[in-house]
């Protein structure tokens, strides 16, 4: 049987060194940081009688803490694209979250609060 590790498991002060080889420079809202892009992550919707599809959508990963106001309709610069935040999505522990992408502002429907739902094909 293999001897389980002593040696102490990653942190969220560990999390900015982890991003720095593979991540991008970017500002959510009014916060810049660094976060990894992914332009085809794949993400499972469904209603909730479980029917569904996988769809294609641009994620961002970050560390939670280094954007803790992050809200539904930030607008986010990543290089020369400007995208909008559609939905926040905990990941593992919660040290990062995934943030789901739209490329255009939040569309509110028949006069309520702004939401995040699909607008014209762009996510």
């Amino acid at each position: 049987m293999p001897t389980p590790s002593t040696a102490p498991a990653f942190g969220d002060a560990d999390i900015p060194a982890l991003l720095a080889d593979t991540g991008v420079a970017v500002t959510v809202g009014a916060v810049a940081g660094i976060g990894l892009l992914d332009e085809a992550d794949e993400i499972i919707v469904q209603d909730v009688n479980r029917g569904g599809v996988v769809m294609l959508a641009s994620t961002l990963t970050v560390q939670t803490s280094a954007f803790p106001t992050v809200k539904i309709g930030d607008a986010v610069v990543i290089g020369t694209a400007n995208f909008t935040v559609r939905e926040r999505l905990r990941e593992g522990d919660g040290g990062l979250t995934k943030l789901l992408l739209g490329s255009g502002p939040v569309v509110p429907q028949g006069g309520a609060a702004p939401n995040n739902v699909i607008d014209g094909g762009t996510f």
